[in-house]
């Protein structure tokens, strides 16, 4: 007996890898299963060749160990050292297509030379992916039962109501139909991150419900400026906006953009292409001395998304002392602000969970469609500043555009 080298080959039972997602658990009932073969590279990553049988007998049921018979000749030992990136059939990957663009997909086969297919979503488009850091990340995969009636994004028909017929075996494609049409024959959707959400309100009364939000947004550009006291306009407003990472400023007023102000226009602007899974989420704290404007800048944003969008977005402007209010149990608030539940719980605290207004916003943050907007965040006392710092991190880490300002 002897330890095969990481250049050497391994053989290894397949059946497992799919029955239990995972290559390094071995199943207790193998015995004589169909046997492939690996070539481990000096990354420690499989690569896929074909094999002969052989008889294995497994350390243990949950160790990369195992010895083998080859055609009855030797003996040997095998340990592997199972690190790298293995994912079964059905396996959703946020990815780089040709383009450069990330956009989410589907395993759908595992080939021979230890590399996958993956297919795109909102098309038939299928890429090689050899899984290394920097070049994906897995998501989530969604799958919903049939009848159950969502909001879903289809592209240049924008947000449909409709309701699930059927679902595939593995992954998150759903055979739909919209929800009041008669006649219309169903279709295939990928569901992503981005693209869809439960049906919480029906169309026509979501729509309501954002035109009386956005008229509230509307009414705020009139406000009082911190210095002067006096009424002013935030559209017409002046703010030099600078990098803190860069010697380069921006400078913007009455409509006009510099470089960072455009920067951060850009957290207004839509994603046309929910459908194809794709969608830019990213957040930016904002600095400033007392009564410099951030406020205002605040509120300049949520106009300039209410204006712009047409529906896509709906921005949520919340006081950091409300953010605390809502979570006054500090060890539940924790617990939340860790897995990323602080806004939902600040929308019930809020509004009530019974409430038509909460409805329209928990469905605009699970569709990923709000601009998120806190400003105050120097007033959470200080002992509490960390947890909630790492509670909006993760709020832009499940897709939230955010913005802070402090």
């Amino acid at each position: 007996s002897e330890y095969l080298p990481m250049s050497a080959e391994a053989y290894v039972c397949m059946d497992c890898w799919y029955t239990n997602s995972d290559r390094s658990v071995r199943c207790e009932r193998c015995t004589e299963q169909r046997i492939i073969n690996f070539v481990l590279d000096k990354d420690s990553r499989f690569q896929l060749v074909s094999g002969d049988a052989a008889t294995i007998v497994w350390t243990g049921p949950h160790t990369p160990e195992c010895s083998f018979k080859l055609c009855g000749t030797f003996d040997l030992l095998i340990r592997l050292d199972l690190r790298g990136f293995m994912y079964p059939l059905g396996a959703r990957l946020r990815v780089l297509d040709e383009a450069g663009t990330a956009r989410e997909a589907t395993v759908s086969e595992l080939l021979s030379i230890g590399k996958y297919e993956a297919r795109l979503d909102g098309s038939d488009e299928v890429i090689i992916v050899d899984p290394a850091l920097g070049n994906h990340i897995p998501c989530g995969i969604w799958r919903y039962a049939a009848a159950q009636k969502l909001s879903v994004c289809c592209g240049k028909q924008g947000w449909l109501d409709v309701r699930v017929c059927e679902i595939k075996d593995f992954g998150s494609q759903h055979l739909v139909v919209r929800s009041n049409a008669k006649g219309e024959a169903p279709f295939w959707v990928d569901l992503n991150t981005w693209n869809h959400s439960p049906l919480w309100l029906p169309s026509e009364l979501w729509l309501l419900e954002q035109r009386i939000w956005d008229t509230r947004v509307l009414v705020s550009s009139q406000c009082t400026d911190a210095i002067t006291g006096e009424r002013t306009d935030v559209m017409q407003h002046m703010w030099n906006v600078l990098d803190v990472n860069s010697t380069s400023s921006g400078y913007a007023g009455g409509g006009l953009a510099g470089n960072e102000m455009s920067w951060l226009l850009d957290f207004t602007l839509r994603s046309s292409q929910r459908d194809r899974g794709q969608h830019v989420a990213y957040g930016a704290w904002i600095f400033g001395e007392p009564a410099s404007g951030k406020t205002l800048l605040l509120k300049r944003l949520a106009i300039e998304c209410t204006k712009a969008q047409g529906g896509e977005l709906v921005p949520l402007l919340v006081e950091a002392k409300k953010l605390v209010a809502a979570h006054k149990d500090a060890k539940r608030a924790t617990e939340l602000l860790h897995s990323g539940d602080v806004l939902e719980t600040y929308l019930r605290h809020e509004y009530g969970e019974k409430s038509r207004r909460y409805l329209f916003l928990r469905q605009a943050l699970h569709a990923r469609r709000m601009l998120v907007l806190v400003d105050g965040f120097d007033v959470i006392p200080e002992n509490a500043r960390e947890t909630y710092l790492v509670g909006l991190a993760r709020v832009v880490a499940l897709g939230h555009r955010t913005i802070v300002a402090s």
